[in-house]
């Protein structure tokens, strides 16, 4: 089959859905598959030889400080993927985004009567910011810019994230098929009202030549993640602490605990050890060097690649989300509650107690079978085919 994938975001922004999609683009291109990929900076990645990267159109607009890209489903846009659909002749498309390259690349299929499938990797925004415009104006202005219907639901109780929740929902529902990489997630847009949502795991690069676990002489945790508020390393950093502190006080010593941060800028602390932003190939040694890594993000996250590649290299995860805990099961471990004091407590449980995490060990090695590339794209290849099927 031959798939176009489509992302708004730029491509060398570094979070989980360009980590998800470039796994996938490579995932389809090695089961035989041919793959257009269009996003900002598509050429400035590495993708397997035989896919091929277009750049879109420049963005209507860019949001100050992050860079984000913006673009509408303008005529320029539309007459992109227009021209796009006849050179690349998809079988199907695979959105990672719900702006306007997305929409107009959707657009453009549904009109020749190609499958359209949407991946969410997020539908829990809980962003607490003040919106100087009455919501109905906004509404008004995504509908003239997108040419797509605003939901107008009740998704939330804060402005903000309600418009965002009803933007995600509504090119949910535009696509002939919603994906969610976790059940969680899947159950939270089921409830909203979308039709026809798929799990489908994001990818796992399987290594089979795992190291074994570093021994417990201190319990080594590694936390992978962009420094912005919903990943919460504030928590991370204070739950060690207060780790560290509890076990010297018990006489076990507080270097018993070590933390790993990956991201960001490196910096010297006492708590953990900073690493700044490092290459793919350097997480996973710093993964294999730990015993597990460490997620404290809550009410935030569908399905981290750090989870997977952790899984993937035989290492557990504690979590601070039950949602989490519960899509994991056996190869996460729940933190006693969300907060830093509840991380501590089972911390330091882990390094008087080093068996709970040899077990969950175990069983994350398994689960890392779940999400396989072949799993993955085989599971999309019946997706299209019942797309085109039930027509």
């Amino acid at each position: 089959m031959r798939y176009l994938v489509v992302c708004d975001h730029s491509a060398t922004y570094v979070a989980g859905v360009q980590s998800a999609l470039r796994r996938q683009i490579r995932a389809l291109v090695d089961a035989g598959h041919q793959v257009v990929f269009v996003a900002p900076n598509a050429t400035s990645v590495d993708l397997p030889s035989s896919a091929e990267a277009v750049e879109p159109p420049k963005p209507r607009a860019r949001v100050p400080i992050v860079n984000f890209p913006v673009f509408t489903n303008s005529v320029r846009v539309q007459a992109f993927f227009d021209d796009l659909m006849k050179t690349a002749k998809p079988d199907a498309v695979i959105s990672h985004s719900e702006g306007g390259l997305a929409v107009s690349a959707a657009k453009a299929a549904k009109g020749l009567g190609i499958p359209v499938i949407h991946i969410v990797h997020s539908f829990f925004i809980t962003l607490d910011v003040w919106v100087p415009l009455p919501m109905g104006f906004v509404a008004w202005l995504f509908e003239r810019l997108m040419k797509i219907e605003y939901p107008d639901l009740e998704l939330s109780p804060k402005r903000l994230n309600n418009f965002l929740l009803n933007y995600v929902y509504a090119f949910a529902q535009f696509a002939d098929a919603v994906v969610s990489p976790s059940h969680h997630q899947a159950r939270a847009l089921e409830t909203a009202g979308i039709r026809r949502v798929e799990v489908i795991s994001n990818v796992t690069e399987l290594v089979e030549s795992r190291r074994p676990l570093p021994d417990f002489h201190s319990l080594k945790v590694v936390w992978v993640g962009r420094f912005s508020p919903e990943k919460r390393l504030d928590v991370a950093l204070e739950g060690v602490r207060l780790a560290r502190k509890e076990l010297d006080a018990m006489g076990v010593g507080a270097e018993r605990i070590r933390l790993e941060v990956v991201g960001g800028g490196a910096r010297a602390d006492a708590t953990a050890t900073w690493h700044g932003r490092v290459s793919s190939h350097r997480v996973g040694e710093l993964i294999d060097a730990c015993h597990a890594v460490l997620l404290t993000s809550h009410n935030f996250d569908n399905q981290p690649m750090v989870v997977l590649e952790a899984f993937a290299r035989g290492r557990a995860a504690i979590v601070s989300d039950p949602k989490l805990a519960d899509e994991f099961g056996a190869g996460a471990i729940l933190a006693t509650d969300p907060t830093a004091s509840g991380l501590a407590k089972t911390l330091v449980r882990l390094v008087m107690n080093p068996d709970v995490v040899s077990q969950a060990t175990s069983r994350a090695g398994e689960l890392a079978r779940l999400s396989t590339a072949a799993h993955h794209v085989a599971q999309i290849e019946d997706l299209v085919r019942g797309i085109r099927g039930s027509r």
